[in-house]
């Protein structure tokens, strides 16, 4: 049986890794009982108690993964990346998409910290198999497609050139798909933090408009 403890660096990057990915959820946990108070908007707007509950075990998923990051780094390392993205996509939607999605980005960081302290141990052999290739490219997909409404805060060339941006940013992580899949899981994360930073500064500091 391998151990992902043993040597310092791994464990230093598996107690990082445990310890983004737990504050991300805690923050989501902290999310859902502000939704249940009525106090922050649930996608699409408004006081949800459903929300609040899929908030809730969303966040108790990457408590429960964080817990378990150096008992089985690839299978808690996975749930976590898997509750992040989900934090992301429904974050997406309800509005200050950049401060609400730090939870999420906490938690997907914190997975693929974790998960590259185990291709360290195992000799940078991708794990887990190829489900953490096709779930970036799906959330990625799926982020592109909310994107669309971009065109009525930007103009037209813009949007194209971030969405150029966007695939040329993604086509560089497929390159390591092979050995360092995780990174697939991180590429939403890193898309929408760089699309969404051009947006904002390109509304407040050039006036873009349709």
């Amino acid at each position: 049986m391998t151990s992902y403890t043993g040597a310092p660096r791994q464990g230093a990057r598996l107690g990082y890794g445990a310890a983004a990915l737990a504050a991300g959820a805690v923050i989501t946990l902290g999310k859902a009982a502000l939704v249940a108070a009525g106090a922050l908007s649930w996608w699409p707007g408004g006081e949800s108690a459903t929300g609040a509950a899929i908030l809730s075990l969303i966040g108790a998923s990457g408590l429960a993964a964080a817990m378990r990051l150096r008992v089985a780094p690839v299978g808690a390392g996975q749930a976590g990346a898997v509750a992040g993205l989900l934090s992301l996509l429904l974050d997406f939607f309800g509005g200050h998409v950049l401060a609400r999605s730090i939870a999420g980005v906490m938690m997907v960081a914190g997975s693929v910290i974790a998960l590259s302290a185990v291709d360290l141990a195992v000799g940078n052999i991708a794990v887990g198999g190829r489900w953490q290739v096709w779930a970036g490219l799906a959330v990625n997909v799926l982020f592109a497609l909310a994107f669309l409404p971009m065109g009525l805060v930007v103009p037209v060339w813009a949007m194209f050139l971030l969405y150029a941006i966007w695939l040329i940013f993604i086509l560089g992580m497929l390159k390591l798909r092979d050995s360092l899949p995780w990174l697939l899981l991180a590429s939403p994360v890193a898309a929408l933090l760089i699309v969404g930073s051009l947006v904002f500064l390109g509304g407040s500091l050039l006036n873009w408009a349709p």
